[in-house]
């Protein structure tokens, strides 16, 4: 009961200001999302002109998706690179380097690009001037203020100078990424010098199977790319996590102070929106509904062996319902196969999170020697409605890979943990998802450039699906169990140890503030969206949080200013004496006291 009073109460709160948060966040992301018109953008490559020889190339390329990355004079972009290989490179061979396979005994270099090491294993001494970046459109001019010097060095045999200039038959790779979102790339191999249809090859379109969540997260090259960045990102994260522990803990006090008044708030209200005729009628209905769908399915009875198998099919209509709304964070979401692989990549990733945290907790029991403990699947279905919030705003505001949260399950044990015991379970279980995510984002970025290729075989696609939804899955999930919310496993942590809890929120945090919310963000780079998004979110909850406190602090105020007497307005003094006289005030004309009385509030 007092876990559901605070979820309710904060629920509460995070909705006084949703609806004016969505549509802020609405019109923020107008220009992003006009940027994105197509579901499922994808940048690729149409045609382009001839890339001439020497210094200044005067090179376009025309398409769809690029994005709006704007002018760029005598510097590098994330999302734009060119590679330049000698003259009789193979095909294979510029594939390898441009996919980031070191070739040792292969001379090029790379320029336009500020990708440290990656995607190309050569040094990016170059710079580039591009004067036009539309979403259909980009035109290079001119290589600008380095050298394409390569030394004797990693294998290397002798030197390859180039002093940008670009010879004619060097063959060139060239790879667009789009500049809000960091889709891509579309990739198209040529020769320099030649004429515009002079391709080595065909061009390299994404494969359309691969969804949003697989595609949209950054490789940890481009996430890590550049210190400065990095040091933006640890400053955020401190910002945050500051910002959130005091709104909690006054919560957390609020709650802890002012839950019988809570409760009687809730009660009053339930009475008020829902009176015992209505309740009384949907409880009947959603009983014969239970009934019906129990008896269909052969789980009626009252015997532990049914409790149990109704326990695991509420899991399973949860996991199922949480991941297909999961899918839902793909534009290109429908009746198709990439929905598929996407959707049955999130029940994966979301069961393998669960069976990770059930196996915390059972071998911790069997390490302290508890003996052999009892354990059961849990869910809570009312989570579903926070993983369609989840969608709701991820998809209002174009963030991608989007919220992959809201299916709260579990393995429940028998026997229970004393509440330093809790804190360790909490503490192993954070740091153990934290590294099986990171782990299963360096294995999808090993394989990525593979799966995203056309044609390529669906079942290595569904293995990167898999990857990118357990790391996004485990990552926010993990952020938001972590808050030192009364009734999350955060405040279990916090309680055991605070610097435990301190590293474990910070470590997460950064993680998904450089990942998810502000990867390789620039001038001209991914949308704010998703990091505006979230600071909102955590501003709702704490100006909800000082104003719930604030309530209560002022009602203290009159009740002492008083003398302890109780100050209470008219309508809740007409329900009082409607009470006295034994008929509840919220009566309804014709109704008698005991079909208009509503069951008495539970206790906690």
């Amino acid at each position: 009961m007092r876990r559901l009073v605070a979820l309710m109460s904060l629920l509460s709160i995070g909705a006084l200001g949703c609806a004016l948060a969505v549509a802020a966040l609405l019109a923020g992301s107008a220009r992003a999302a006009s940027l994105q018109s197509a579901a499922g953008c994808q940048p690729v490559i149409t045609s382009f002109t001839s890339f001439k020889a020497g210094p200044y190339p005067q090179f376009t390329l025309s398409g769809s998706c690029f994005g709006t990355g704007g002018t760029i004079l005598r510097s590098d972009s994330p999302h734009f690179g060119v590679v330049v290989f000698p003259p009789g490179t193979s095909l294979g061979q510029m594939k390898s380097v441009v996919g980031g396979s070191d070739v040792p005994q292969l001379l090029h270099w790379s320029a336009c690009s500020d990708i440290a090491g990656q995607p190309y294993v050569g040094p990016n001494g170059v710079n580039c001037n591009i004067t036009s970046w539309t979403g259909t459109e980009i035109t290079l001019s001119a290589f600008a203020g380095g050298d394409a010097n390569i030394p004797s060095f990693q294998g290397y045999p002798h030197t390859f100078n180039y002093d940008y200039l670009m010879k004619k038959g060097d063959k060139v790779a060239v790879q667009v990424w789009n500049a809000q979102t960091g889709a891509g790339p579309a990739t198209v191999y040529l020769t320099a010098g030649g004429p515009g249809s002079s391709v080595v090859s065909s061009l390299v379109s994404l494969n359309s199977r691969v969804s949003s969540i697989g595609s949209s997260l950054p490789t940890p090259a481009r996430a890590f790319r550049s210190v400065s960045s990095d040091a933006i990102d640890l400053v955020i994260t401190l910002g945050i996590a500051l910002f959130i522990t005091f709104p909690a803990n006054l919560f957390n006090s609020t709650f802890q102070e002012n839950y019988e008044d809570i409760v009687s708030w809730w009660g009053k209200w339930a009475r008020r929106l829902f009176p015992p005729p209505l309740r009384r009628a949907v409880k009947s209905g959603l009983g014969k509904l239970k009934a019906f769908l129990l008896a269909r399915l052969k789980l009626a009875g009252r015997s532990r062996a049914k409790r149990l198998q109704r326990e695991n099919a509420i899991f399973a209509v949860v996991l199922v319902g949480g991941s297909l709304l999961g899918a839902m964070l793909d534009p290109s979401f429908g009746a198709n196969f990439r929905t598929v692989l996407s959707f049955v990549s999130i029940v994966l990733a979301l069961f393998a999170g669960v069976a990770i945290s059930g196996l915390v907790t059972g071998t911790y029991h069997r390490a302290r020697k508890h003996g052999r403990v009892a354990y059961k699947l849990e869910a809570l279905p009312i989570g579903l409605l926070v993983a369609a919030f989840c969608v709701i705003v991820s998809r209002a505001t174009g963030f991608r890979p989007g919220y992959l949260y809201g299916v709260i399950a579990g393995v429940s044990f028998a026997r229970p943990l004393a509440k330093h015991e809790e804190g360790h379970v909490v503490a192993l279980g954070s740091w153990l998802k934290v590294a099986i995510a990171v782990l299963a984002w360096a294995l999808w970025a090993a394989i990525t450039h593979d799966a995203g290729k056309r044609g390529s075989f669906f079942g290595l696609v569904l293995v990167d699906d898999f990857l990118a939804s357990l790391f996004v899955s485990s990552m926010v999930g993990q952020l938001i169990s972590l808050l030192p919310l009364k009734f999350m496993p955060g405040h279990k942590l916090q309680a055991w140890h605070k610097g435990a809890w301190a590293v474990t929120f910070l470590v997460t945090l950064f993680v998904v503030v450089q990942v998810l919310l502000r990867p390789g963000s620039t001038a001209s780079g991914p949308s704010h969206a998703p990091l505006v998004t979230t600071v909102v979110l955590f501003v709702l909850f704490g100006v909800g949080s000082v104003l719930f406190a604030d309530h209560f602090a002022r009602k203290r105020r009159h009740l002492a200013a008083s003398g302890g007497a109780a100050v209470i307005t008219l309508e809740e003094a007409v329900d009082l004496e409607a009470e006295h006289d034994g008929v509840p005030g919220n009566a309804l004309p014709g109704s008698t006291p005991a079909e208009a009385a509503g069951p008495a509030p539970e206790r906690p």
